[in-house]
C-alpha cells in the first residue's frame, strides 16, 4: 500500500521490534484504520490480559492453547513480524519469520515490558493505548522496514491492548529508490503533476530547467511559470487532458532570475487523477536552427554575389541548392523556382549537360569549358558524399572565365610580339643581305640585254622570295591565335622554328634536331611553333658560355604516369627540348610554369607560362627534369593524328598564276593605298591576260564594284580609313 512518509521529529534511534536502528527513522502518520481487523480479532484473545498473570514466567502456559499453537506455527513461516502487548504494555506476542532476517529469536521477548524492548517500541505503544493508528517506515541495519501500528479492540469495542507489525519493504524501497535516481540522472525534466495540475515531484533535470528548487515548486502550478503572452497555450494543455488524457506543447517559461526558456512538454494522465509530464529545453536546438538559418542565409548571399553559379542535386535528380551570381547566364534569374524540381526544368539544360550529370552521380570527379551564351564557363563537376562514403547528389560549380581568357589570350600575344622582338635583330641582317642581292641583281639588268638579264633577275626573285619566306614565319609567330586545329607535320615546325633560330642566335649556340619526318599532331600550327620558340630560347639562354639546343621527336604510345593523361587510339607524340645549360633545383622547376615568375634580371615571365597554357589547351601534358650544373630537358606530349592523315597544303608556297586564253579576260580590282605595290601587281596580271582596274581606297573600290563587272577583288587588309575587312563585308 502506497503512503505519504514525513520526517517526525520524536523518531528516535531505536526500531519499535527491540533492535538499535543505525539510519534515520522515517515516520508517517496514516489516516486509514488498520487493514486486517479479522486478524486483529483473532489475536484478540492472545492479546487479551489476564489479571491472573503476574509476570512473564506464566505467559508461554497461558498462551499455550491450541488456537494459540496453530497461530504461532502460521507465524513461524510468514515473512513478517509481530509484536503484541496488552493495556499494561507487557508483551504478550513476539513472533514471526521476519524477526529471524532482522536477527532477532522470536519469543525471546514475551512477559518484558515494551520498555524494556526500546524506547521507540515505548512510544509506539504510548500511541497505540491512546487509541491511533498509523504506519512508519523505519531502516534497520540493512534492510528498510515498514510498521503497520494500530490498537486490539474486545468484542466491547473497548482497547485490549496493541499489535505492531512490521514488513520487509527493501527490495520495493531499493527499486524505488533505483528509479528514482535514474529519472534525476536524466537529461529531460522529469514532473508528477496532481489534478490541478500542482507540481507533487520534479527531479532535478526539472530543477535546472525551471530554476527552482523542489521545495520552492512544491504545489505550484505549471501555469505560473508560463509567460503572459503564451497563458493561451498553457490553458490548452489542462483542456487536452481533460478531454483526451494526452497533450503536447510548445511554450515559453519563466524562471525564477527571470530569463525566458522555450520548453516543449509531453504530458499524460496516468489514470488515478495525477499526470506524467515530461519536458525538455528547446533553447539549444532553436539556437542551433537560428545559426543554421544564418549560415544558409549568409551562403545565400555569398553566392549571389560570388562569380559562380552552383548546382547541387539529390541521386533523384531534384534540385537542393541552385544560386549565384552568374545564374542569369543560365537563363534562371529566379533560381527559386526551380528548388525541388528536376534539374532538366532548368533552360540551360541542354547538349551533354545531362550526360555530365550522371557521371558525377556515379562518382567522378572532372572540369569541362562550355559556351552559354556569349560567355565561356568552366564546369567542375563532383559527386557529394555523406559521413559514410555513400553519394547522396552532385554538385556542379561554375566559373566565368570569359575575361580571363580574353586576358590569357593578351599575355600570349603580348609574348609572341616579345619573341618576335628578340628575333628582329637576328634576321633584319638577312634581310638586308637579301635585299642587298636583289638590288645587285636588278642593277646588272639594267645594263644588260634582256636574254643576259634573265639570270641576273632569277637570282633577285629567289632572294625576294626568301625574305618574303622569312616575313610570314615572323608573322606566323607574331601573329594572334587565329589559325583551326588540324593535322600538323612535326618535322616542318621544328625546322621552320630552328631555321628562325639559327639566324637570330649566336655562332656558340649549335641546334640538333632528330625527327621522324612521318609524325603529325592534332593542333594549331602558330601555337605550337610558339610553343618550340619559347622552349628553344629558354634553352638557349640557360648557356651564356654557348652550347647546343637539342630537339627530338618520338611516338609516345604511352606517357609516364606523371603526365596523367587518358589512353588514346592514336596514342601521343614526344617532343623534346633539351640544354646543356646551367640547369635549376626543384623549386624552381616547380616554379617554372607560374606566369611572371622569371630567374631572368629583364624576362616577363610569360613564355613559359604560355607554353603550359598552349599545351593544356591541345589535351597535352608537359613535364621538365632539370638539376644544377647538369642542364635541361622538357618533355611535351601532344595528341597524335591518325597514322594517314595529311598535313594541310602550305598557303604561303609561291605559285605562277595561269595565262589566259582567248576567252574575254576577267576583269580584277586592285584596292591598295600605295601605288609601287598597285602598279607592280597590273603589270603582272596583265601580262597575265587579265583585265585589272586599281583603287586606292576602299571608298573608290565600291564605286567601281558597284558600277562595274569584277571577277576578282585583291584587297589590302591595312589601309588607313577604310579597312580591307570593312570593304570585303560592304561586297
Amino acid at each position: 500500500m502506497m503512503m505519504a512518509i514525513t520526517n517526525r521529529p520524536d523518531a528516535g534511534n531505536t526500531t519499535g521490534l527491540g533492535g538499535t536502528m543505525r539510519d534515520q527513522t522515517q515516520t508517517a502518520r496514516h489516516t486509514r484504520q488498520f487493514t486486517a481487523p479479522g486478524r486483529v480479532r483473532a489475536l484478540a484473545s492472545a492479546l487479551r490480559p489476564h489479571p491472573t498473570r503476574p509476570h512473564a514466567k506464566s505467559a508461554p502456559t497461558e498462551l499455550a492453547t491450541a488456537g494459540e499453537a496453530h497461530l504461532r506455527l502460521l507465524l513461524q513461516n510468514t515473512p513478517i513480524a509481530l509484536l503484541g502487548f496488552d493495556t499494561s504494555g507487557i508483551v504478550t506476542l513476539y513472533e514471526g519469520a521476519g524477526l529471524e532476517a532482522i536477527g532477532k529469536v522470536p519469543g525471546s521477548r514475551l512477559g518484558q515490558h515494551v520498555r524494556d524492548v526500546n524506547p521507540q517500541t515505548h512510544a509506539y505503544a504510548q500511541r497505540i493505548l491512546a487509541g491511533e493508528t498509523f504506519t512508519d517506515l523505519v531502516t534497520f541495519r540493512t534492510r528498510i522496514l515498514e510498521m503497520n501500528l494500530a490498537p486490539v479492540r474486545d468484542e466491547r469495542g473497548a482497547i485490549a491492548g496493541g499489535l505492531i507489525l512490521a514488513l520487509d519493504r527493501t527490495t520495493e524501497r531499493r527499486a524505488v529508490e533505483r528509479f528514482r535516481r535514474v529519472v534525476d540522472l536524466g537529461s529531460d525534466a522529469v514532473l508528477l503533476l496532481d489534478g490541478d495540475l500542482r507540481f507533487t515531484y520534479t527531479n532535478a533535470a526539472a530543477c535546472r530547467l525551471l530554476g527552482r528548487s523542489a521545495n520552492a515548486l512544491a504545489a505550484r502550478s505549471f501555469a505560473d511559470l508560463v509567460v503572459p503572452a503564451d497563458r493561451p497555450a498553457g490553458a490548452a494543455i489542462a483542456t487536452a487532458l481533460r478531454e483526451r488524457g494526452v497533450a503536447n506543447q510548445v511554450l515559453r517559461i519563466e524562471r525564477d532570475d527571470g530569463v525566458e526558456v522555450t520548453v516543449e512538454s509531453h504530458t499524460v494522465a496516468l489514470g488515478d487523477g495525477t499526470y506524467h509530464c515530461r519536458t525538455r529545453d528547446l533553447s539549444p536546438w532553436l539556437e542551433s536552427q537560428e545559426a543554421a538559418h544564418i549560415s544558409e542565409s549568409y551562403l545565400q548571399s555569398v553566392l549571389r554575389h560570388a562569380p559562380v553559379t552552383m548546382l547541387a542535386v539529390d541521386t533523384a535528380g531534384i534540385v537542393r541548392l541552385y544560386d549565384g551570381k552568374d545564374r542569369p547566364l543560365f537563363g534562371t534569374p529566379q533560381p527559386e523556382r526551380y528548388l525541388g524540381r528536376h534539374y532538366t526544368a532548368i533552360p540551360a539544360v541542354t547538349g551533354d549537360f545531362q550526360e555530365r550529370m550522371q557521371r558525377a552521380l556515379t562518382g567522378e570527379s572532372f572540369s569541362v569549358v562550355r559556351p552559354v551564351m556569349d560567355h565561356t564557363l568552366r564546369m567542375h563537376h563532383n559527386p557529394i558524399h555523406d559521413r559514410d562514403g555513400a553519394i547522396t547528389g552532385a554538385v556542379i560549380i561554375s566559373f566565368d572565365i570569359t575575361e580571363e581568357r580574353a586576358l590569357v589570350a593578351q599575355v600570349r600575344q603580348a609574348q609572341r610580339m616579345e619573341a618576335v622582338g628578340n628575333l628582329a635583330a637576328g634576321v633584319s641582317h638577312d634581310f638586308n643581305n637579301l635585299l642587298t642581292v636583289v638590288l645587285a641583281n636588278l642593277d646588272v639588268a639594267r645594263f644588260q640585254d634582256p636574254a643576259s638579264a634573265e639570270g641576273a633577275l632569277a637570282q633577285a626573285a629567289e632572294a625576294a622570295r626568301s625574305a618574303a619566306d622569312l616575313s610570314r614565319q615572323l608573322l606566323d609567330i607574331g601573329r594572334a591565335n587565329i589559325s583551326p586545329r588540324g593535322v600538323v607535320g612535326v618535322a616542318s615546325t621544328v625546322r621552320e622554328v630552328l631555321s628562325l633560330l639559327d639566324r637570330s642566335l649566336g655562332d656558340e649556340i649549335r641546334t640538333l634536331a632528330q625527327i621522324h619526318d612521318s609524325l603529325t599532331v592534332l593542333g594549331n600550327p602558330a601555337q605550337l611553333r610558339q610553343v618550340l620558340m619559347n622552349l628553344a630560347l629558354n634553352a638557349a639562354e640557360a648557356m651564356p658560355d654557348g652550347g647546343e639546343v637539342r630537339v627530338t621527336a618520338t611516338p609516345a604510345a604511352q606517357p609516364p604516369t606523371s603526365a596523367a593523361l587518358p589512353d588514346r587510339t592514336d596514342g601521343y607524340v614526344e617532343l623534346t627540348v633539351s640544354d646543356d645549360g646551367i640547369g635549376m633545383d626543384q623549386e624552381t622547376a616547380d616554379r617554372m610554369w607560374d606566369p611572371f615568375f622569371s630567374t631572368k634580371k629583364d624576362g616577363t615571365g610569360l613564355g613559359t607560362a604560355v607554353v603550359w597554357g598552349i599545351v593544356r589547351e591541345h589535351d597535352g601534358r608537359v613535364l621538365v627534369d632539370s638539376a644544377p650544373g647538369q642542364g635541361t630537358t622538357v618533355r611535351v606530349f601532344l595528341p597524335a593524328a591518325q597514322p594517314n592523315a595529311v598535313a594541310p597544303p602550305d598557303n604561303d608556297a609561291p605559285r605562277r598564276l595561269p595565262t589566259i586564253g582567248p576567252a574575254p579576260a576577267p576583269s580584277v580590282l586592285i584596292v591598295d593605298d600605295l601605288l609601287p605595290l598597285r602598279v607592280a601587281s597590273r603589270r603582272i596580271l596583265e601580262d597575265a591576260g587579265y583585265h585589272v582596274r586599281e583603287a586606292p581606297d576602299g571608298v573608290e573600290a565600291l564605286t567601281i564594284a558597284r558600277t562595274e563587272r569584277i571577277d576578282l577583288v585583291v584587297l589590302d587588309c591595312s589601309m588607313p580609313g577604310m579597312s580591307g575587312r570593312q570593304v570585303y563585308d560592304e561586297l
